[in-house]
């Protein structure tokens, strides 16, 4: 069997919302390797039951925040 890790970070979550995909998918994995702390934030965004709209909502102001 094999183990299969996936490196996260603030560009892959926002490319992945700006072409209407789930970010459900993409932390399905073994292990999780965040590249940044709003990433790792956005799993647990996504735990706690927030919809993938508000996080896209989320990450504009933290993308305006932080230019």
């Amino acid at each position: 069997m094999g183990f299969n890790k996936r490196f996260i970070s603030y560009e892959i979550i926002e490319k992945r919302l700006n072409s209407e995909q789930s970010l459900k998918p993409l932390f399905n994995s073994d292990a999780l390797i965040f590249k940044d702390q709003i990433s790792a934030k956005v799993l647990d965004w996504l735990l706690e039951g927030v919809s993938e709209k508000e996080i896209q909502e989320k990450l504009k102001q933290y993308k305006n925040e932080n230019n």
